[in-house]
């Protein structure tokens, strides 16, 4: 009985010790995961995890730490470059502080910043000159600067979260000098500018959410120029969208308006509108090579549009089109007509996704379109009640 006891606790011992038997790389990987305050606390649990923490390749702050804390932390941090450098919910700091952590991450070539602070100040220049710089995610706390140079040569994913700008050339600006930019978010409130240019030749991925007021006067444009683009989310109201701002003689006041005159999207395979249903036709139009449309319109009150069947069917249904999700949209008419149009069109359409509110109305045109589907052989169809 003894020996069994005894064998127990030897196999619990190794046991319990298993994680001091790791390698350091693997345990500052697992470190990297946690609040760095947290991860510093490991520190008392033996003269080898004393400053364990200090190589750790991310700095990862949260609201409740202590400035004084991160300086001694920056102080200590022993890694000749940092991988991730993350002040989030709305970290407390002066302007002072703020440079003084955007200089630290610079000197140490951080690869990834994500940055949600207390205040707004114009973004350092030498940020906008990190050449090491892969991952910028700003949030409610800086001014983009519309004077001095831009170069982020390696950045690929920008994330921008309401922050303010200097004036209208200031966006423009900042892409110029994304050579290698992939992804761009774009999440605003639409009184910021009067015009949103959205220019570059190597972006894949877009997302633009417009935050609107209930300022119905404010005249903004959106201006989309992204030959490579691949996916777009479009939310909420969208003003009139042009190659160029000079191929717009009229810009619409307090409604949504898409112009598509001389736009094209030659490589977007997946599109998401939460918007008129205006934006479908004119995006099928000039979009040949769509393969998935997910469509949420929004609300009546919002609404300025109705669907138009475009004179021609659009050659993305004749060839591409394999997949349509719509939420929210088959319980209107208007749109249900629009259901039909694409349902009748679409030649290689593979996937039906319909999400909706039921209602005995609703009920009626849901079945309309499964029948529909069944005639024109569509693969899956899924219906889901909300």
């Amino acid at each position: 009985m003894t020996s069994s006891t005894s064998s127990s606790n030897s196999v619990a011992a190794v046991n319990s010790d298993r994680i001091s038997g790791m390698q350091d790389d693997v345990l500052l990987h697992i470190l990297s995961f946690l609040p760095t305050i947290m991860s510093a606390k490991t520190s008392i649990l033996s003269r080898r995890w004393r400053f364990l923490w200090a190589y750790a390749p991310d700095l990862i702050f949260e609201t409740d730490d202590d400035v004084d804390i991160v300086y001694r932390v920056m102080l200590l941090h022993r890694t000749k470059s940092i991988n991730t450098l993350r002040m989030t919910r709305c970290f407390p700091c002066t302007d002072l502080q703020f440079d003084t952590w955007i200089a630290y991450a610079v000197m140490r070539k951080v690869r990834n910043l994500d940055l949600w602070v207390e205040g707004t100040r114009i973004l350092p220049q030498c940020l906008l000159n990190c050449e090491t710089l892969v991952d910028l995610r700003l949030s409610y706390c800086c001014v983009i600067p519309d004077a001095g140079t831009v170069y982020l040569p390696r950045l690929k994913n920008l994330h921008l979260i309401e922050v303010e700008y200097e004036s209208d050339e200031s966006l423009p600006r900042l892409l110029s000098g994304c050579t290698q930019l992939e992804e761009f978010v774009l999440k605003s409130d639409e009184e910021l500018l009067s015009c949103y240019k959205i220019s570059s030749p190597t972006i894949e991925r877009l997302t633009v959410h417009f935050y609107l007021s209930d300022a119905t006067s404010y005249e903004c444009r959106l201006v989309i120029n992204t030959p490579a683009l691949g996916y777009l989310q479009i939310c909420d109201e969208i003003y009139r969208l042009a190659r160029n701002p000079e191929s717009q003689e009229h810009t619409q006041t307090g409604e949504s308006k898409f112009f598509a005159g001389t736009v094209s999207f030659p490589t977007l395979t997946k599109l998401e509108l939460d918007a008129d249903c205006f934006l479908v036709s004119q995006f099928l139009k000039n979009a040949d090579n769509l393969e998935i449309l997910i469509f949420n319109e929004v609300s009546e009150e919002k609404k300025s549009y109705v669907w138009v069947e475009p004179l021609q069917v659009p050659k993305c249904l004749l060839s591409h089109l394999k997949v349509i999700k719509f939420v929210n949209t088959v319980d209107k008419m208007n749109n249900f007509e629009m259901v039909k149009f694409l349902l009748k069109n679409a030649r290689v359409l593979e996937e039906m996704d319909i999400i909706y509110s039921k209602t005995s109305d609703t009920e009626e045109k849901v079945r309309e379109i499964v029948l529909l589907c069944k005639r024109c052989r569509v693969t899956r169809v899924e219906v889901v009640k909300l």
